[in-house]
């Protein structure tokens, strides 16, 4: 019998993972913002939902069970570099807290590719430097206090797991879709870089299959992306091709709002997704942006 799963923030990549692990049979449990959000994950069928901040400790006791798997996939809800700390560190202080005196049989952290500096096109893979911004800087030190935590004795966390996932896209989450079908010809930026793609869905198995069989790897962080990275410019062409509409252009003399709080172009880099494949016998159901979005046009998934 699956272990109860404890959400702890539940977006866009949490409410889908909840649907599937409620499909599985599991328990699902959730820590969340508003009590709006709690009330949405309660008609579909969540057990146990909390409003609170995760960075405080008053709702350590919401959550009466002692064994579950957990998975941390908070966002900083669009604040400002405070917000972004208290989100992630230190609402990973507070969840570390949480777990002792339990038995977390896996714990899983939804860090990002973001976390990576390199430029210039090269391939990084998970031995590879990490940080150099403050968002990046941040996301990199919640990984290791997962990591450094889970090793200890007492910990209450049996594996530990930090999934570096790339660029997240999928029904009703699709930027340059909207921005086309906006009739806007003109993208900010330069679109020479590549995008190492996530689709929902394949984020949602990548966890899952973290979550699964106790022998697969043990503690680690691993890059979870479709493993055929292409240029922003070549996806947006191919989608205005798609659509029928204008070839799009690029301002390479405006920086998007990310590339602006990084103070410097997007990083042109590929991410390597071998070791997770390889460890986790994972393979993404979208293994390119074209399936991806097809899917996307073909379901329905514009709303």
């Amino acid at each position: 019998m699956k272990r109860p799963l404890i959400l702890l923030g539940c977006g866009y990549i949490g409410t889908a993972l909840a649907r599937e692990a409620l499909r599985e049979g599991r328990g699902v449990h959730a820590l969340v913002r508003s009590e709006a959000k709690a009330q949405a994950l309660r008609e579909i069928g969540l057990t146990g939902v909390v409003a609170g901040d995760v960075a405080e400790d008053g709702w350590h006791d919401a959550f009466p069970l002692r064994e579950a798997d957990a998975v941390y996939c908070v966002s900083s809800g669009g604040g400002d570099d405070t917000a972004y700390r208290r989100a992630y560190a230190e609402g990973m202080a507070s969840a570390l807290r949480w777990a002792r005196g339990r038995h977390i049989g896996t714990f899983v952290y939804t860090s990002s590719t973001g976390v990576y500096p390199q430029t210039g096109g090269v391939t990084v893979d998970e031995t590879s430097a990490v940080g150099g911004d403050t968002r990046s800087d941040i996301l990199a030190l919640t990984e290791r206090l997962l990591l450094e935590r889970a090793g200890e004795a007492g910990s209450g966390i049996g594996r530990a797991f930090a999934l570096r996932l790339g660029g997240l896209y999928g029904p009703w989450r699709h930027y340059m879709l909207d921005t086309l079908l906006r009739g806007e010809t003109r993208f900010a930026g330069g679109g020479d870089f590549r995008v190492n793609y996530l689709h929902r869905d394949d984020a949602v198995s990548a966890l899952l299959a973290a979550l699964g069989p106790p022998d697969a790897a043990r503690n680690g962080v691993y890059n979870v992306t479709d493993g055929h990275p292409e240029t922003k410019s070549a996806i947006a062409r191919w989608l205005a091709a798609r659509l029928g509409l204008p070839e799009p252009a690029f301002d390479a003399g405006t920086l998007t709002a990310r590339a602006a709080r990084r103070g410097a172009a997007s990083p042109d880099r590929i991410v390597s997704n071998r070791a997770f494949r390889t460890e986790f016998g994972w393979t993404p159901a979208y293994p390119d942006f074209r399936s991806g979005y097809e899917a996307i046009l073909s379901r329905g998934g514009l709303a």
